[in-house]
């Protein structure tokens, strides 16, 4: 065993080393990783740039508040496909300190045509237009809160056909909170006391929206150039001095959704093949669902405690099934000839599997 060992010893000795030199080259260390720059080029944006033209793609971010520093169009204008601007939190703010004569019409501009603009994370102030992006293509806007103050704030947020507009908010504007062209998608975001919360055009998707407190509708969707339908689902649209959801396109939905305590009727189907199902009407001075399209389904909702009727259909060739009413001002159920309604019972003992309830 000893003799085994030493020889281990001696083989162990004799293997020449592996290890790299250990000494250091001479001069100084440089840096082996890369910069910020060079993994995300960016270019910053200061109030010394101020109107700003952005005319090459790339990233660009704020490192300030921005105002504007005479009357302008815009204080921001992107002019050039696939820019990304962060905002980082920083405010544009028209008028500082109410001075007039520092005024832009629009805090954030992107040119006719422009697409894959991407404007993230922070606020514009009192603005015509906060972010005027309408006829722009494919735009996303993300976490981006646009305010009133006075009557200069009038329209929030602003995009075109193929656009994002995601975790955002407008409030206390004289106009429109959030507008979108064709085929855009409206997901996780709030208006408030505005005229109208979101108006969207035709196959743009409203999804997990809060509209509350605007002085005319909450959720309105109307067909466009290119697409008829528009989908609402998820949102809500409360305490607003007219109709609460207003569907206007043909082959819409409303799925899921709510309108409450609304001066007018709750939702309003003035459009043709629509799906209104899920949703809820109550405490609205109006009707609870007003149908005055043809050949629209209404199926498993509940209306209550509106001023007027529950569920009220004009139109022909609709079908309403499945639905809960009850405490309605009105007749729960108002249906004109012409239009296939499932029997109305107060049990839901033997009833049919297409029967509407009233209690």
């Amino acid at each position: 065993m000893k003799t085994q060992f030493a020889l281990a010893a001696v083989l162990f000795l004799a293997v020449p080393s592996m290890a790299g030199d250990l000494t250091p080259p001479a001069g100084p260390v440089a840096p082996t990783m890369k910069t910020l720059e060079q993994v995300e080029p960016r270019t910053p944006l200061s109030q010394a740039d101020v109107p700003i033209v952005i005319t090459e793609p790339g990233s660009y971010y704020l490192t300030e508040n921005l105002s504007p520093n005479a009357n302008i169009g815009d204080l921001i204008l992107i002019d050039a496909d696939h820019v990304t601007l962060d905002l980082r939190g920083f405010s544009l703010i028209n008028k500082p300190n109410g001075d007039s004569n520092l005024y832009a019409l629009r805090g954030i501009s992107v040119n006719t045509g422009i697409s894959g603009a991407r404007i993230m994370n922070g606020f514009t102030f009192d603005f015509w237009r906060g972010i005027s992006a309408s006829t722009a293509i494919a735009t996303s806007v993300e976490s981006v809160h646009a305010l009133g103050a006075t009557t200069d704030g009038r329209y929030g947020i602003c995009v075109g056909e193929a656009s994002i507009v995601r975790n955002c908010t407008a409030a206390d504007l004289q106009e429109i909170g959030i507008t979108a062209d064709d085929g855009s998608l409206i997901i996780g975001s709030t208006v408030h006391f505005c005229q109208t919360g979101i108006w969207a055009n035709g196959g743009t998707i409203i999804d997990s929206c809060v509209v509350r407190n605007c002085g005319i509708y909450g959720i309105v969707s109307t067909s466009g150039a290119g697409l008829a339908a528009g989908h609402i689902r998820n949102s809500v649209a409360v305490d607003g001095q007219a109709t609460g959801i207003i569907v206007a396109a043909t082959g819409a939905s409303v799925r899921m959704s709510a309108a409450i305590d609304n001066a007018g009727s709750g939702i309003s189907v003035v459009g043709e093949s629509a799906v209104i199902t899920g949703s809820t009407s109550t405490g609205n001075g109006g009707h609870g669902i007003e149908v005055s399209g043809d050949f629209n389904r209404v199926d498993d909702n509940t209306v209550t405690g509106n001023t007027q009727y529950g569920i009220e259909g004009t139109g022909t060739g609709n079908t309403v099934t499945r639905n809960h009413a009850s405490g309605n001002g009105g007749l729960n159920y108002n249906i004109a000839p012409g239009n296939s309604v499932g029997t109305i019972t107060n049990t839901p003992v033997g009833a049919g599997a297409w029967d509407n309830f009233e209690f």
